[in-house]
């Protein structure tokens, strides 16, 4: 299965949380399965602007490395949560033949390109040291990127689901949750900021909308980044088991290739979205 380029522009409808997830194996591996190829044409190397040998091409390399990847559904999870991650993107593909995107199963990764810049770059006179402004700049500069590319593929799917686990929202009280992920700060938060447009299907269907970074998470130093979902609604497990059941009842007579979208259509009925 080759890597799937976006053929379609989508933007970003609607965010929801979703907390107890629990699948079996069958699921890990069949998301395994999905994921499995679809990597293989990330291009791990550094790209150059044709008339500067020296000058990194910020574009290509986000081309090559964190490419744009046709999915309906962004999934925003801890890295810790991963096979979780995997085995619910198996489920929606079994059930629904949704396409979700794993940032980790589908671009290459941020600190081999890091690595490869580091080696090229930042070395020390000696060449056994990294000069540390380097080091700063170079980090900046690829994270920007990967965030960049995050921000796109969030705006071009059509729904965030974020996995509320011990693993991503790690302080909580009364008042407030945090994370320690820069990365699910910045998702969660891109989530909340970025343009809503309905999809074209839904337009008459729609209620009035007034009733309704890695090496961090690795290292010693702990940061607190606010993690507000207010903005996203809650799904429950249940809620989940009803979508599937509603969608497999009617599926064989409405699920066309004109009708692609109407799994989500299920969803947002039973979350009072839409009519």
């Amino acid at each position: 299965m080759a890597l799937t380029l976006f053929l379609c522009k989508k933007s970003m409808f609607q965010g929801f949380y979703i907390e107890d997830l629990c699948f079996n194996d069958y699921f890990y591996k069949k998301g395994r399965s999905l994921y499995a190829d679809m990597s293989k044409n990330i291009q791990e190397k550094l790209s150059f602007l044709e008339a500067e040998e020296c000058v990194l091409d910020a574009g290509k390399i986000q081309s090559d490395w964190f490419p744009n990847i046709k999915a309906d559904i962004f999934l925003s999870h801890s890295h810790a949560d991963k096979n979780l991650a995997i085995a619910f993107a198996g489920w929606l593909n079994e059930n629904f033949g949704l396409r979700s995107f794993i940032d980790s199963c589908l671009w290459g990764y941020c600190d081999d390109l890091l690595e490869k810049i580091d080696n090229n770059f930042c070395k020390n006179d000696n060449d056994k040291t990294y000069n540390y402004k380097s080091r700063n700049a170079s980090t900046s500069i690829v994270h920007m990127i990967l965030m960049n590319a995050l921000t796109k593929m969030i705006d071009n799917t059509e729904c965030l689901m974020f996995l509320n686990t011990p693993n991503s929202i790690v302080l909580k009280d009364d008042i407030s949750e945090k994370t320690y992920s820069p990365w699910i700060f910045s998702e969660i938060e891109t989530s909340r900021y970025i343009r809503k447009i309905v999809p074209d299907r839904l337009k008459e269907k729609i209620k009035d909308s007034t009733k309704y970074f890695s090496v961090l998470n690795e290292s010693q130093l702990k940061v607190a980044f606010p993690a507000n979902t207010s903005h996203l609604i809650n799904l429950s497990c249940d809620e989940l088991k009803e979508w599937n059941n509603t969608y497999a009842k009617r599926k064989s007579i409405f699920a066309t290739p004109t009708n692609k979208g109407l799994p989500l259509n299920y969803l947002y009925r039973i979350k009072n979205i839409i009519n």
